[in-house]
């Protein structure tokens, strides 16, 4: 049984942590609700895992997709007057992950039990975010149970659309590295070898380029596990930049360093920030609980960092646009003048939501001109790659036939 290492809150709101043993993070949430502390965050220690995974991060988890329908779905039959634990058996249903079903149908038993649906919620926290309970339960307390889940359908499908941008944008150059290596990969193994017996049989003096073609596929076929073994070691590197909170700090260190990527990164986080903190916001979550649930929420370590000081600055009666100034080189200009403008105005999370809407189309077109750039390049590499193996090959029979 894996030991748990948690942060959960009292019903008075109070933050607790410790470490307990349970099955999943589903029972230790129950046990903690039964003792009356909302769970927030579980993480299993290291010596318990039963095996180290190279599941990628964001390969794994349910889909957003799913969880944005199912709220959609919510939100209709709640305001058609259908009953909560009804119309999440009726969501269940219709579910095509077996775990997402199972977990709606959980929640309709809790509720049935006689629980909030806010409480209900944080046993799942692999389902759903913090960011999702707080506004459930926001929601609740004023009475805008539906009008809330709304909010949220609305916010999860432009988070959605974002990621989805994002991706596309990623895929077409990941398509082409994969079809690159492997089609090096089957050329050193199979057509490689055969030059060389071909080139032994002629004695042909070989170039010093065709000499390192033949000794790289003499490399892979001897010593494949060495290639095998690093082809492990970057997908190990990979998920340890996007699950440790170290490798997170080294991952944003380098892109933002980038030249090409750093204000896409910026504007990536910005557009996650500005949305979160809006929605939370007009759901009538505190402003100091929002900065906290929203640092947790964004990717980058170094926003996450800055907003964390930033709730502890309001709660000490600062601004937030003071506090968000002190860190240039983490919030563009416009994000620090458009909170200035919102609590100047009093209208925080209408300002908010504007910004994270010119955010999100600036990705849009940032990633775009990416996509425009990047694939020009990727010809020009093939291009070389195939050229340089070519010239390699021809290079000798040219060689021959001149000594004829």
């Amino acid at each position: 049984m894996p030991t748990y290492t948690y942060r959960a809150r009292t019903l008075s709101g109070e933050a607790k942590q410790g470490t307990r043993d349970a099955a999943d993070a589903a029972v230790l949430g129950r046990e903690l609700r039964e003792e009356g502390l909302l769970l927030v965050e579980a993480k299993a220690e290291r010596g318990e895992r039963k095996g180290f995974s190279l599941r990628l991060p964001f390969l794994a988890g349910m889909p957003l997709s799913e969880r944005m329908m199912a709220t959609r779905h919510l939100s209709v039959l709640l305001e058609a007057g259908v009953d909560l634990p009804k119309a999440l058996g009726t969501i269940s249903r219709q579910a095509q992950s077996e775990k997402f079903r199972s977990i709606l149908t959980d929640l309709g038993r809790d509720i049935r039990r006689g629980d909030r649906f806010s409480v209900a919620l944080q046993t799942y926290p692999q389902a759903f975010s913090e960011l999702y309970v707080a506004m459930i339960s926001a929601g609740e307390e004023s009475g805008k149970l539906v009008e809330t889940l709304r909010i949220l359908a609305d916010e999860m499908e432009k988070q959605h659309r974002l990621q989805s941008r994002v991706r596309g944008a990623m895929m077409y150059p990941a398509v082409v590295m994969f079809a690159m290596v492997a089609i090096g990969i089957a050329m050193f193994v199979f057509v490689v070898p055969q030059l060389e017996s071909v080139f032994g049989d002629l004695a042909v003096q070989l170039p010093i380029q065709t000499r390192l073609i033949f000794w790289l596929s003499h490399a892979l076929l001897a010593q494949w596990y060495f290639f095998l073994a690093g082809a492990v070691g970057v997908l190990a590197l990979v998920r340890f930049a996007w699950t440790s909170d170290r490798g997170k700090s080294t991952r944003d260190a380098i892109f933002m360093r980038a030249p090409m990527i750093r204000q896409l990164v910026r504007e990536i986080s910005s557009a996650q920030m500005a949305r979160t903190l809006s929605s939370l916001v007009s759901a009538g979550v505190p402003i100091v609980r929002a900065l906290e649930i929203t640092s947790r929420v964004v990717g980058s370590m170094q926003f996450r960092t800055s907003l964390q000081e930033a709730a502890r600055m309001v709660e000490k009666g600062r601004p937030i646009h003071e506090t968000l100034a002190q860190h240039p080189k983490v919030y563009p200009p416009l994000v620090v003048e458009m909170a200035a403008v919102g609590e100047e105005s009093g209208k925080f999370s209408e300002v908010f939501a504007d910004l994270a809407a010119f955010y999100e189309q600036e990705v849009e077109q940032r990633t775009q001109t990416l996509s425009t750039i990047i694939e020009p390049v990727l010809m020009i590499v093939i291009g070389v790659v195939v050229g340089f193996f070519v010239i390699s090959m021809m290079q000798p029979m040219y060689s021959m036939i001149g000594t004829l």
